[in-house]
């Protein structure tokens, strides 16, 4: 009667929850539409209804840096969200491995379910299984498109691992849950670095927000000790006249050190990855100039320069 979001009262009235009113408890305030957590500090209660069984630990090894949320408690292992507008989101992807250490994991583990609600849990839909397997304790990256019937303006996700009475017989963990996105791709991203806007920038590792090189302002700059440092955008609806412009320094001066950071594009959610430059040499008659696909090189960018870039049309993408 009062769709999960409410106390029902003597079978005839509802109390709602917060953000819901009405006979029936519907919703009357948006939902955050985006959610993202590395698990580096405290677990908020505004991304995260419920975390049973884990803590953030680096107990387990490291996923993508720095801390993850790492199951190993007896009783109730789930972490479960708010409830989230996705209804125009498009993905959730997140970092997870299943058995910690080399040892393979126990094959009596029950999976990991990844599942949703759109009834403030009563009700809860298969969205993903992952199992225990002799090669699920490397870590991984996993990225699932949010299918129509899961897109509500109140969407409750939830990762859970059923048990025998509360035992388990192997750990697992998750880091850098990203959920959220646009079903149509933004086409435009432009930012200048005053703020570090999560909803632009995925993932980051290794990069921080600060001024550098003689910069006006901030800049993002690849300098803390990662085991990779990349950064991710969000989906981007790329067309015949998208470009990318960017001011870009490798390095502050001229250095003996050389190296490239390679620019790539996916059109699958981060899964795969391919050059934007593709090398065009002279063997290659379809070419109108020569260039190798590593443009940004350290001995060429030793100072801020400016780089616009046709989008070749093989990365054309809705996303």
């Amino acid at each position: 009667m009062c769709s999960g979001h409410g106390s029902c009262i003597n079978g005839s009235k509802c109390i709602c929850d917060p953000g819901y009113s009405g006979p029936t408890c519907r919703i009357t305030t948006k939902n955050p539409d985006f959610l993202k957590d590395d698990f580096e500090g405290q677990l908020e209660s505004d991304r995260f209804l419920l975390v049973s069984g884990g803590k953030p630990s680096r107990k387990c090894g490291i996923l993508s840096g720095g801390n993850n949320l790492f199951f190993n408690e007896e009783g109730l292992r789930m972490l479960m969200t708010q409830d989230l507008d996705l209804s125009q989101a498009r993905f959730v992807q997140f970092f997870m491995r299943l058995g910690c250490g080399k040892a393979v994991p126990d094959p009596r583990s029950q999976p990991v379910l990844l599942q949703y609600s759109l009834n403030g849990g009563l009700r809860w839909n298969l969205l993903q299984e992952f199992l225990f397997s002799n090669s699920s304790n490397i870590g991984r990256y996993i990225a699932l498109e949010i299918p129509l019937k899961a897109r509500s303006p109140s969407t409750r996700l939830r990762w859970w691992q059923p048990s025998e009475n509360g035992h388990f017989y192997s750990p697992w963990v998750i880091d850098q849950i990203l959920i959220g996105g646009n079903i149509s791709g933004n086409t435009v991203l432009e930012d200048d670095f005053s703020t570090l806007d999560s909803k632009k920038w995925l993932l980051h590792p290794g990069g921080t927000k600060m001024p550098v090189c003689g910069s006006s302002g901030d800049a993002l700059v690849f300098i803390e000790k990662a085991s990779t440092r990349y950064v991710v955008t969000t989906d981007i609806a790329i067309n015949e006249d998208s470009f990318l412009q960017l001011d870009f320094a490798a390095s502050c001066s001229v250095t003996d050190s050389c190296y490239a950071i390679e620019l790539e594009y996916s059109v699958d959610l981060g899964l795969t990855w391919q050059s934007v430059v593709r090398d065009c040499l002279p063997t290659n008659v379809e070419c109108n100039r020569y260039h190798l696909q590593r443009i940004l090189v350290s001995d060429t960018f030793n100072k801020w320069t400016r780089i616009i870039l046709p989008l070749p049309p093989y990365t054309k993408s809705i996303a």
